[in-house]
């Protein structure tokens, strides 16, 4: 009589262990697309802005700030507008910065904050010099979150992720993407 309940209560312990465990393992599933979904969304809308600064041609700046922002307009899809000299771009979708994920916070707090709008042709000329948009995003992508699994707070990281990816870049270009990647900002968003 002792076997068996040894045998029911094993069996029974097995039983719960089993489902609790797949109901962790389904928990963090579930939860997964969403974090996902934030940071490659984020980066899309990132991508999207960096390439049109990539392929605004430099007669349309030339023609200041109201042509290079009807054009921004017309190729993000977002509104674009001058606030004290700074270009902002307002995505249409503003997720919560609450997320484990800094990224996101990253790719939208430059867009709605903004960044010099005499800096636009620097920015443009370190995209093309760094082999474009979606490279740049990419390789930004990994170095950020490479310094961030060392430990380095999200400031450092993002510097280091430059520094990284832009290392050889002439000085005013660097800098250029340094203002565009404006940390105090995101650092507001992320702690």
């Amino acid at each position: 009589m002792i076997g068996k309940m040894k045998k029911a209560l094993i069996l029974f312990m097995s039983f719960t262990l089993l489902c609790i465990s797949l109901g962790i393992h389904a928990s963090v599933a579930d939860a997964q697309p969403q974090e996902d979904f934030f940071v490659n969304e984020g980066f899309y809308e990132l991508q999207t802005v960096l390439s049109a600064i990539e392929y605004i041609p430099d007669a349309v700046v030339a023609q200041g700030e109201e042509k290079t922002v009807e054009w921004l307009t017309q190729h993000t899809g977002m509104k674009v507008i001058v606030k004290e000299g700074n270009l902002q771009f307002l995505p249409k979708l503003l997720p919560s910065f609450s997320i484990p994920s800094c990224i996101s916070a990253i790719g939208l707090s430059i867009l709605t904050v903004g960044f010099p709008f005499t800096k636009i042709l620097k920015v443009k000329k370190a995209i093309d010099a760094l082999g474009g948009t979606v490279k740049f995003v990419k390789a930004f992508s990994q170095s950020y979150q490479l310094y961030k699994s060392y430990g380095y707070s999200t400031t450092t990281a993002v510097q280091k992720a430059i520094r990284s990816i832009g290392g050889s870049l002439k000085s005013d270009l660097y800098y250029a993407l340094l203002d565009f990647f404006n940390i105090n900002n995101i650092l507001g968003n992320c702690t």
